[in-house]
């Protein structure tokens, strides 16, 4: 996936305790299906984009913090549960943000998914975009 440069995304939670801000650039941005995922945002998939963690800061408030995995972290609003950011070990200079939480959810524009193993069979995935079914695109085909 190709990087984006020279923007600037603002976001927070539902109740508005918690904000942040992303100047920079993005790696990329896709919808997870993952079970952990959709445990953590009650939804069946979620939306990241991915940045450097040089890019993001919290502007107003602080997060609350779960160790939802060994290599995973989730960071959300203490006051209304409004889930925000992941970090994972295996990526520790990287931070993940949830498009729903974005002040403008439109400028940005979502490029694949993943874990379309563990994708929810109701759900039908009918937008053109590649499919992995696992971690995706850094040198895993999609499926057909």
């Amino acid at each position: 996936m190709s990087k984006v440069s020279d923007v600037y995304l603002a976001g927070g939670c539902l109740c508005g305790a918690v904000r942040y801000q992303i100047k920079g650039s993005f790696e990329d941005v896709g919808f997870c299906h993952c079970s952990l995922c959709r445990k953590a945002s009650g939804s069946p998939t979620t939306a990241w984009l991915t940045t450097d963690i040089s890019n993001f800061q919290y502007t107003e408030g602080k997060p609350a913090s779960y160790q939802s995995s060994a290599v995973g972290r989730r960071e959300f609003c203490h006051n209304c549960g409004t889930q925000l950011a992941f970090y994972t070990s295996e990526a520790p200079n990287a931070v993940d943000i949830t498009l729903g939480s974005l002040d403008e959810p439109e400028a940005v524009q979502p490029q694949y998914h993943i874990w379309c193993e563990y994708k929810v069979g109701w759900l039908s995935i009918a937008d053109g975009l590649p499919r992995f079914d696992d971690a995706g695109p850094d040198g895993v085909s999609p499926r057909e």
